[in-house]
């Protein structure tokens, strides 16, 4: 007995070509739409890689921006402290002899007269303005005004301190000769000449003329 063969046995020369044709276009699809992702996903690391970097250099913009405003704000500070601790001697001058003088009378001693020089300091571009005086009193009175100077606001160095012996020969009194000295920023030639003379000279001896005490 025979058996009929099913209808789609009977026409695979019609459906046999289109189902392999189908299915390469299927495999071409999957193919390229993985390709695609692939390239898709390389797009992104990319992207974000330079988003990375673009994130960085703005980083080091914002601080080398930030670098400049601290190195100009630190410019204008030295000048500050350039013009305010040195200065000129007719700015300062005042302030020192103040201090000195506030130092003396809180001692109990009074200086009679005042000595200066004044020098240029090549290396450090300023004028080294210095002065000289002498008390008579005891050792603690000695002590007390050299402890107010070393406390002092004013910028002034102590170079010397000499001991020139008893002032009296029946007290306990003490002859000292204190020698300060300060820099600078401008000369004020005209003034410095009016107290020392000019440049390059040492401080007159102590009694030689010098200004009255403050």
């Amino acid at each position: 007995m025979m058996t009929r063969s099913a209808p789609w046995r009977a026409l695979w020369p019609a459906w046999v070509p289109a189902a392999v044709v189908l299915a390469a276009s299927l495999a071409g699809y999957v193919w390229l739409n993985g390709k695609n992702v692939g390239r898709q996903a390389q797009v992104q690391k990319d992207v974000t890689r330079l988003e990375k970097q673009v994130a960085h250099l703005r980083e080091l913009d914002r601080q080398a921006s930030a670098n400049r405003a601290a190195m100009v704000t630190l410019d204008k500070d030295l000048h500050s402290v350039y013009d305010n601790v040195f200065g000129s001697l007719s700015g300062r001058l005042p302030g020192i002899l103040k201090a000195i003088g506030s130092a003396t009378q809180d001692a109990g001693l009074f200086p009679q007269t005042y000595a200066y020089g004044a020098k240029r300091d090549q290396k450090l571009d300023l004028v080294r303005f210095g002065i000289r005086f002498s008390v008579s009193g005891t050792y603690v009175q000695i002590r007390k005004l050299l402890a107010a100077l070393q406390a002092s606001r004013q910028f002034f160095i102590i170079d010397q301190i000499r001991l020139g012996g008893e002032a009296g020969t029946t007290t306990n009194q003490l002859k000292v000769s204190v020698h300060l000295s300060t820099y600078l920023a401008k000369a004020d030639e005209k003034l410095l000449k009016q107290l020392t003379g000019g440049f390059d000279q040492a401080a007159p001896a102590d009694g030689a003329a010098g200004s009255a005490a403050p």
